[in-house]
């Protein structure tokens, strides 16, 4: 049986309307889709179902001892529509003086950079449905960022089950970045960070 959710979910329409894009008109055309949540919602609805033991020990300890609780800022999670690649790139082609890029020779992290100007996105390439494993024994690079921001175990649990508290006519969010050979990049915005696993010497060890 369906459950009934207070859950409350401003769909691209609803922030369409609400001219949430004033900013960047020229976003809004290539947006597949949108979905903006409270942060604390997310997490209080819809929390993290780990099956490993390793994983859900670290959550509960999180969660039951209070070391974590997701604050009410909003989540914005964007799908955009497939854009071809240029066969070149170039950073000429793309110079922008309001914006500096550095390209940094090392292994990824999630870690903050400093200053409030800055605005930190970091990649995913693991899977192109997202956090899908989240909840196993797998740690590639999906399931070791989705332990650090328990807020994108919750997302990927929401868009798990977006049937049960769907009540208008609005689009499902799709959790693929690749859907027909063609590519879906999604955007997940405002995500709260909150471990900062050290992976030395984890890998080939059960």
């Amino acid at each position: 049986m369906a459950m009934t959710y207070s859950f409350k979910v401003k769909t691209l329409s609803d922030l369409k309307d609400m001219n949430f894009f004033k900013d960047n008109i020229p976003l809004i055309d290539t947006l597949e889709n949108a979905n903006l949540m409270d942060g604390y919602d997310l997490s209080t609805y819809f929390p993290a179902k780990y099956q490993d033991t390793n994983k859900k020990a670290l959550f509960d300890d999180l969660i039951q001892n209070k070391k974590y609780i997701s604050s009410h800022q909003n989540i914005l999670v964007t799908r955009f529509h497939p854009k071809l690649l240029p066969p070149i790139y170039t950073l000429d082609r793309h110079d922008d003086r309001s914006k500096t890029y550095a390209f940094i020779p090392n292994v990824f992290d999630y870690k903050s950079t400093d200053g409030t100007d800055i605005i930190d996105w970091h990649m995913n390439f693991a899977n192109c449905d997202i956090f899908a494993y989240y909840h196993s024994n797998l740690l590639a690079q999906d399931e070791l960022q989705v332990l650090e921001c328990p807020q994108l175990a919750s997302l990927r649990e929401y868009l798990r089950q977006q049937n049960d508290c769907k009540n208008d006519n609005n689009k499902l969010f799709s959790t693929l970045v690749v859907e027909n050979n063609a590519s879906y990049p999604i955007l997940i915005s405002n995500i709260e960070r909150v471990v900062d696993l050290n992976t030395t010497n984890l890998y080939g060890k059960n």
